[in-house]
Order: C-alpha cells, then sequence, then structure tokens
C-alpha cells in the first residue's frame, strides 16, 4: 500500500515537473509552487491522521477526518503567527560593544 502510495506522489510530481519543461521559463515557479503545496498536503494528510485510526465507511466518518484535517491546518498557520511574531519581539539590533 505505501509502495503504491510513493509510486502515484512521486507520478504526480513527475508531471509537474514536466508542465514546467514545456512551458517557458517563468512557469517554473509556478511548478515549484504546485510541488511544495502538493508535497505539503501529503505531509499535512500524514501528519493530521497520525495515531488516529481514521475510517471512512460513511458521510459522518467523512466529515469528522475532514475536521481533523483543517483544524490540523489552522495549528499550523497559528504556530506559524506565534513564530512570527516572537521574532518581531526580539532584539534585532545586534551587539554594540567591540
Amino acid at each position: 500500500m505505501v509502495n503504491i502510495f510513493l509510486i502515484v506522489i512521486i507520478a504526480i510530481v513527475g508531471l509537474i515537473w514536466l508542465f514546467s519543461l514545456i512551458k517557458s521559463k517563468q512557469h517554473k515557479w509556478f511548478a515549484f509552487v504546485l510541488i511544495f503545496l502538493f508535497l505539503f498536503s501529503i505531509y499535512g494528510f500524514n501528519a493530521a491522521f497520525s495515531g488516529k485510526n481514521i475510517q471512512i465507511n460513511n458521510m459522518g466518518d467523512f466529515t469528522d477526518a475532514v475536521k481533523i484535517y483543517f483544524s490540523w491546518y489552522g495549528a499550523v498557520f497559528n504556530n506559524l503567527q506565534i513564530l512570527t511574531t516572537q521574532a518581531v519581539k526580539l532584539d534585532w539590533k545586534g551587539n554594540q560593544t567591540t
């Protein structure tokens, strides 16, 4: 199961990269962003559901899985906000003595 999953991921990343080679060079950044978002989504899916026995057998289970997944994304963006505000509060002037 994992081997098929990795093959699908590699195939999608390869198709995005092939798309960037066919188009002009200005589309390469777009391809890099697509690859990054795709890999981040796969990592997020893996991280959000690790340690949880999720089985999507009906619509109620699907909505629970969607809630878990998007709450994980909310926590990621909340952590980035906290990290950014703490970095802004730091004294970045450096050492004035020699």
